[in-house]
């Protein structure tokens, strides 16, 4: 398989490996390193190491809570925990969207955590708005406008995520 690259400054083709220049293709494995792992293990900014823990302790909190209510009414939801799979995105942490609400936390290049939220017609909007006020430091929650709209984002990400990922949220 031919591949073209970009490695230290050299740019070409190669074919599984290339003896000339030293070039190899990265293995599968490693061609994304999470932006969360490494901000628990480079971050030296000890309060910053501190906010995001806080993010992320309430994120999960926030959201077992937000699965409570939501289950009152069964639907199917989409929610991946990214942490550890550095498949597909190298800043998503956690994802979650039903048909009315979406929820997501990751991680950006200078490693603070970051929150997205929206709602659509969601019967729980004042409630969760409670909750979401945990995070008391606006720059790190962003309430955000799916696109093209709420309903196509979330029949969208049914359709193309693996279905291992959804499941019927229900009262247990």
């Amino acid at each position: 398989m031919t591949e073209n690259i970009k490695r230290g400054g050299k740019t070409g083709l190669i074919t599984k490996g290339d003896a000339s220049t030293g070039i190899q293709p990265l293995p599968h494995n490693q061609r994304l390193h999470k932006s969360c792992l490494l901000a628990k293990y480079r971050l030296k900014d000890q309060l910053q190491k501190r906010i995001n823990t806080c993010i992320e302790e309430n994120f999960m909190s926030v959201l077992n809570e937000v699965k409570f209510y939501l289950a009152q009414q069964p639907q199917i939801v989409f929610e991946r925990d990214y942490r550890h799979d550095n498949r597909e995105n190298a800043h998503a942490m956690h994802a979650f969207i039903s048909n009315s609400f979406y929820f997501y936390l990751e991680c950006d290049f200078v490693f603070h955590y970051k929150i997205e939220f929206a709602f659509h017609d969601c019967a729980y909007e004042s409630k969760f708005r409670d909750l979401l006020s945990r995070f008391q430091l606006n720059k790190q929650i962003k309430e955000v406008a799916l696109q093209p709209s709420f309903p196509i984002f979330y029949k969208a990400v049914l359709a193309i995520q693996d279905p291992k990922y959804t499941y019927l949220l229900k009262e247990q």
